[in-house]
């Protein structure tokens, strides 16, 4: 299916229930519409139901903000009835 020009990709984004092109930013540190089109690429469960402290290295692009920014969607203090806590680090 082809959808060209930005009338079409908007269409088709629309259509999907997107407001806008998921892939327009370099990161996902402050994207809203993140968990309509999150894809997990394995792990995500395991780092969910870890007992301790979960670590990801991957290179750049690889999607850690991605999946930090959904594992903390589903802890406090976002998600007021988890039992789970996130804490973010971000090195600067």
């Amino acid at each position: 299916m082809s959808h060209e020009g930005s009338n079409g990709l908007e269409s088709w984004l629309a259509s999907r229930g997107l407001r806008g092109n998921p892939f327009a930013r370099r990161s996902a540190d402050q994207d809203q519409e993140l968990p309509k089109y999150f894809v997990d690429i394995g792990g995500f469960d395991e780092m969910l139901r870890a007992r301790g402290p979960c670590i990801v290295f991957a290179g750049r692009g690889c999607g850690k903000t991605a999946q930090r920014q959904m594992l903390a969607a589903q802890c406090r203090p976002a998600d007021r009835t988890s039992t789970r806590l996130a804490l973010s680090l971000i090195h600067i």
